[in-house]
């Protein structure tokens, strides 16, 4: 299934799905969410409201099910996989795909579930959200969690935050990785920060950004040579992009050298700071969840 398909819809149906711009309007369309957001249910998807809109889909059937598996004690993926198997929106062969990982999702520590769950918001960029989540996933107590995921939890959070362009918090959460769990994906990441520090801070701090090289060097026993083999890298891969078509295509994108009709250059640029705002949207939220 390759996109939301819109069918089976009833007049005045609709689901809105909490802490999302998104309303369901058919079976189908619920299908496709569940099937594509496993990480991001738990039992409060399965409220009032959705039992509402069961009842305007005419769900009878899957709605006794349901309230057999609630009074029965059943967990909330149990819930989710009456409404794939209750339906015929996906082959056999699918149904037992997510059957497969709704028991992984049972069989796994809340903390695994937590991470899972941050780890897809992350992916489908509502990144304040995902960072919000990785923050709860920090207050939780050691005992019910382990080193593995609170490193990666820093090591996420640290990446979102490269993204916005905060190095000086990045490298923090780089380090608390990098001290709580062994992997080399925290240090190289935490290498990498280091260069982008001391390439983009202006004459008055290139000091500051020196010296917390130098310590970073000291105390994880990195060369200078390894660090000019890592600038050597991102240099490298900076030209990759530039070469690239997408990259090209950009350029075109939010150019007007030799244009005369600028109707379709304003469209497009629109676009861009479109993006961008929404950019510093999120952005907005990450820095107001600290």
């Amino acid at each position: 299934m390759s996109g939301l398909i819109l069918t089976e819809r009833k007049q005045g149906a609709g689901f809105c799905v909490k802490n999302s711009d998104m309303v369901l309007t058919s079976m189908a369309e619920l299908c496709y969410y569940i099937y594509h957001n496993i990480y991001a249910l738990d039992a409060g998807f399965f409220d009032e409201d959705f039992f509402d809109f069961l009842k305007a889909m005419e769900q009878d059937a899957l709605i006794q099910k349901l309230n057999i598996d609630i009074l029965s004690g059943r967990h909330y993926t149990v819930f989710a996989e009456d409404v794939i198997l209750y339906t015929d929106y996906y082959s056999t062969e699918e149904k037992k795909r997510i059957s497969r990982e709704f028991q992984k999702i049972k069989n796994r520590t809340p903390a695994e579930n937590e991470k899972a769950r941050a780890d897809l918001l992350y992916h489908q960029g509502r990144t304040g959200e995902a960072l919000r989540e990785y923050q709860l996933l920090l207050q939780l107590p050691p005992e019910k969690t382990e080193d593995e995921i609170t490193a990666d939890t820093w090591n996420n959070i640290g990446v979102i935050k490269v993204k916005a362009f905060h190095y000086k918090k990045a490298l923090l959460c780089f380090e608390k990785a990098a001290d709580t769990a062994a992997k080399e994906e925290y240090l190289d990441n935490l290498i990498c920060t280091l260069l982008l520090l001391k390439e983009n801070e202006n004459e008055a701090e290139a000091g500051e950004a020196e010296r917390i090289k130098r310590e970073y060097m000291q105390k994880y026993q990195i060369t200078q040579e390894v660090m000019d083999r890592y600038a050597a890298v991102i240099t490298q891969e900076t030209q990759r992009i530039e070469m690239e078509e997408e990259t090209k295509i950009f350029r075109q994108m939010v150019s007007a050298e030799g244009q005369t009709d600028l109707t379709e250059y304003y469209r497009n640029t629109g676009k861009v700071i479109d993006g961008w705002k929404e950019e510093y949207r999120e952005q907005e939220t990450e820095r107001q969840s600290e």
